[in-house]
């Protein structure tokens, strides 16, 4: 017969796995045998946090608390689970605990720091509604001395200079803030008003347009993008046409003619085609770059990287921004058994299943040097599923409403859900580890795991809500 200790062994390990549920069951065995164990509730709550169940697991920490007043982990991980939950300010006193007991902790001060500027940030926010808008100023920067990569402060001090008329400061903090979370819908229409004060209509309309197909429910930027289309006399589905024209008849021509003429399937149609029209040119150029610059033989490759560039990587995306642009709808152009690594985050999900990307996966696995690797992100859907039947205040859409991650007007959970699945027109298909695994092993890989978020290779902003994968081609 299993010992207490065995069986908090075996948890341990099956907690290490990534096999949390399994984990969870062990460490309840644990603790129906020996309640006190300080330890067992603390990995509890830790494993609880892990399967977003974040009730659980401050029940769970708060108990090894009582039982071990002096447990650094289970104060940390306790600031963790609040600050994730939006209670800030018992975060930050759980964190100055887990210091004091833990003095020069690096770990530590950092999420200290970081969940202290989500607090400044959040003054900031409330700062800017009440028309305060020095004191804001102040709370965004104190909010940037703790955490300088914190892409909402920036934001937020941008805005600042915006209702100041300082447009310069203004949008050198917004383009800091895109820099950083290069899909931060706020930011994109904060930058459209700050071109558009200037009296820079196409820059404005590009950002407006980026922040609306983020954010397609954006009620504010359709309101500034209808109003600079009309004043501009700009007709939404033929701009790519007439913005490189210099003739200004050819403009009104084509925009008349894309009103009055076309209906709205068919400027739709327009605007596709006009777009991968767009999209071969920039393919092009990508091809010739491959071949004037020597490029067939990449070490590692970062697809669908958007503006997030990593060092040391050939950073591809379909639109400029990285160090070439390609269509990996094509495949990849590159030598066979080259790559040692490919990387990709939240890009997968924009290719239809299951042809368009097995046949990626296999191209994938083809430049892969042997025993090379394939790590990816894509949004998480087993969350908002499991998260579904406990009600409007689950942790995911919870998440929802603090990150950002969808359009304002989604309220009910099944209007997240279906942003989740869609996000406008642009998401193809959604994920679980299963399906993954699944399409994964049609493609050929093998070694095939979940994976935590590694904060060397993955973006910040997308340690929540993502689905990791790591999968190997055969050596």
């Amino acid at each position: 017969m299993a010992t207490i200790a065995d069986t908090l062994a075996q948890a341990k390990a099956a907690h290490f796995a990534g096999q949390l549920a399994d984990a969870v069951q062990l460490y309840q065995q644990v603790l129906a045998a020996d309640s006190a164990n300080a330890e067992a509730h603390y990995l509890l709550g830790a494993a609880c946090h892990g399967l977003g169940r974040p009730n659980e697991a401050l029940a769970s920490l708060a108990q090894a608390i009582r039982l071990q007043p002096n447990h650094v982990e289970a104060h940390h991980h306790l600031g963790a689970v609040l600050a994730q939950e939006g209670d800030l300010e018992q975060a930050i006193l759980s964190f100055q605990q887990a210091l004091r007991l833990r003095p020069g902790s690096a770990e530590i001060s950092a999420n200290l720091r970081h969940v202290t500027a989500a607090k400044d940030n959040y003054q900031g926010n409330e700062l800017v509604a009440q028309g305060k808008l020095a004191e804001a100023a102040a709370c965004y920067r104190r909010a940037l001395e703790l955490s300088p990569g914190f892409a909402e402060a920036h934001n937020g001090l941008g805005a600042v200079f915006e209702k100041q008329k300082i447009f310069a400061e203004a949008a050198a903090c917004c383009r800091r803030a895109l820099a950083l979370k290069p899909d931060f819908a706020e930011a994109h229409y904060n930058l459209g008003a700050i071109w558009g004060a200037q009296g820079r209509p196409v820059e404005a309309v590009a950002c407006y347009r980026r922040a609306l197909e983020l954010r397609p429910g954006f009620a504010e930027a359709s309101n500034n993008l209808g109003i600079l289309l009309a004043q501009e006399r700009i007709a939404p589905e033929s701009q790519e046409l007439h913005a490189k024209s210099k003739v200004p008849g050819l403009k009104r021509i084509l925009s008349y003619a894309a009103q009055r003429f076309l209906t709205p399937g068919e400027r739709a149609a327009l605007r596709s085609f006009l777009t991968e029209r767009t999209i071969a040119a920039y393919h092009r150029r990508g091809l010739r770059q491959i071949r004037r610059d020597g490029l067939s033989r990449p070490a590692k490759l970062n697809l669908g990287c958007g503006p997030s560039r990593k060092d040391g990587f050939l950073n591809v995306d379909l639109f400029p921004g990285g160090d070439m642009t390609l269509d990996i709808r094509r495949g990849l152009p590159f030598d066979s058994d080259c790559c040692d690594l490919i990387f990709s985050e939240h890009c997968f999900e924009h290719f239809d299943y299951p042809e368009a990307i097995t046949q990626l996966f296999r191209e994938c696995l083809r430049v892969l040097s042997r025993g090379g690797a394939l790590r990816f992100s894509v949004p998480d859907t087993e969350w908002p599923l499991t998260d579904y039947r406990d009600g409007p205040n689950a942790p995911y859409f919870k998440a929802c409403e603090k990150y950002g991650w969808h359009p304002a007007d989604c309220t009910t959970r099944l209007e997240h859900i279906n942003y989740h699945f869609r996000q406008g027109t642009e998401h193809r298909y959604a994920y679980d580890f299963e399906t993954a695994e699944k399409v994964l092993e049609t493609a050929g890989f093998v070694g095939i795991q979940q994976s935590a978020f590694d904060p060397s290779l993955d973006s910040e902003h997308r340690k929540v809500g993502s689905l990791f994968v790591v999968a190997r081609k055969p050596a």
